[in-house]
């Protein structure tokens, strides 16, 4: 898979612990995980998993059912990283 680490909702386990956050929105800036707590209750476990590795910089895969979250972990990191570069005044055009 050269580069890719999967995450892969099949093998959602304790293996995988100590690479998530007590609060996983905490590697958010606080308006982004701010919107994320109003609008939902709760990160799902592949949200979680796949944060750590994409917070990691690391290119990342994720397997998982429909409605697991796959496509808002991918863009609430990606709108993160915006906010944040619109705050320190480096996004351009």
């Amino acid at each position: 898979m050269n580069g890719t680490h999967p995450v892969d909702s099949r093998h959602a386990d304790s293996r995988h612990a100590d690479s998530r956050h007590a609060d996983p929105l905490q590697r958010f800036h606080p308006a982004v995980a701010a919107w994320f707590r109003d609008a939902f209750a709760a990160p799902t476990e592949i949200q979680q998993r796949a944060w750590a590795q994409i917070a990691g910089g690391r290119h990342t895969l994720i397997a998982a059912p429909t409605g697991s979250g796959k496509t808002l972990a991918a863009f609430l990191s990606a709108i993160d990283g915006l906010v944040r570069r619109s705050v320190d005044g480096t996004l351009t055009e």
